[in-house]
């Protein structure tokens, strides 16, 4: 595997050196090539929005968090969304630090962004909500 501006490439689904739009194709359902997956990362530094504007449409599978903020607080909270549209659920930071908290819902609905998009990270709660949030994404022609 290697990583090229937080993106993670699966070697050999790619040409060494030919990392362009076709290489990075969006890829249908039931393919037998495979999908790159691609990780978007933002800290997340206690409370309000992290905007990201993406430059492709993307899908997003999955999104998990590490707090690095020390203990966590009642009420603390990270969501993220699609502009102002939740993709998951309120993840509860309220945790020690170091602990990864999984979200444990992605609604279909929202988790198709349009290339211009975006990424919204949003922490609620106390000050001491940080945490690195990683999305998981695949590239997605019909966003």
């Amino acid at each position: 595997m290697a990583f090229v501006q937080d993106t993670l490439i699966i070697e050999g689904s790619i040409a060494t050196n030919n990392l362009d739009a076709n290489a990075m194709a969006s890829r249908a359902d039931q393919n037998v090539l495979g999908r790159e997956a691609l990780v978007y990362r933002a800290a997340v530094a206690g409370v309000g929005n992290t905007d990201v504007t993406l430059q492709q449409a993307v899908r997003v599978l999955a999104v998990w968090c590490v707090k690095t903020g020390g203990a966590g607080a009642g009420g603390d909270t990270i969501t993220v969304s699609n502009g102002a549209s939740a993709i998951t659920n309120a993840m509860v930071t309220n945790v020690a630090d170091t602990t990864v908290v999984r979200a444990t819902s992605v609604d279909r609905t929202n988790a198709n962004i349009a290339a211009g998009g975006t990424l919204r990270y949003t922490g609620a709660g106390a000050a001491t909500n940080a945490a690195i949030v990683y999305v998981l994404a695949a590239r997605n022609s019909g966003a």
